[in-house]
């Protein structure tokens, strides 16, 4: 024989060995092919918004935004929610008034829900359409 058959010859072979052992059963195969990867958990950086319904962390929300922009050094996952509460306030100033400001005698609907962070409990009020107050009486 050449030595090129010879040489096409243990290739052949060689394809066909590693072919024979990709598809061999091997002891612990099961164990590898049901065990699921590890899954990686990413810290949770939302606040903690309890039960409430998707409505209701969307009026959150707005509050937490506001927390956010008003007290250096949060991140969200420092909020808690402590209570929300759908209410109807008797004007414009949602049972907060502010010194200087004048409020329409109206029944207003709106929220109160009172946020925690870092120790410290932050009471906001507001409306159904954009205001967002934190009462601080």
């Amino acid at each position: 024989m050449k030595l090129r058959t010879i040489l096409l010859f243990v290739t052949f072979a060689a394809l066909i060995a590693v072919v024979v052992l990709m598809f061999m059963p091997y002891p612990g195969q099961d164990e590898l092919m049901t065990e699921e990867p590890p899954v990686e958990t990413q810290p949770d950086f939302n606040p903690q918004y309890g039960d409430l319904t998707d409505e209701q962390i969307a009026v959150a929300d707005r509050a937490i935004g506001d927390l956010l922009n008003s007290v250096e050094g949060l991140n969200p996952s420092m909020i808690a929610v402590k209570s929300f509460e759908t209410r109807e306030y008797g004007s414009t100033a949602l049972d907060c008034p502010q010194e200087g400001q004048m409020y329409a005698e109206v029944i207003t609907p709106g929220y109160q829900i009172v946020l925690e962070a870092q120790g410290e409990e932050y009471d906001y009020r507001l409306d159904t359409n954009e205001s967002v107050i934190m009462c601080q009486n």
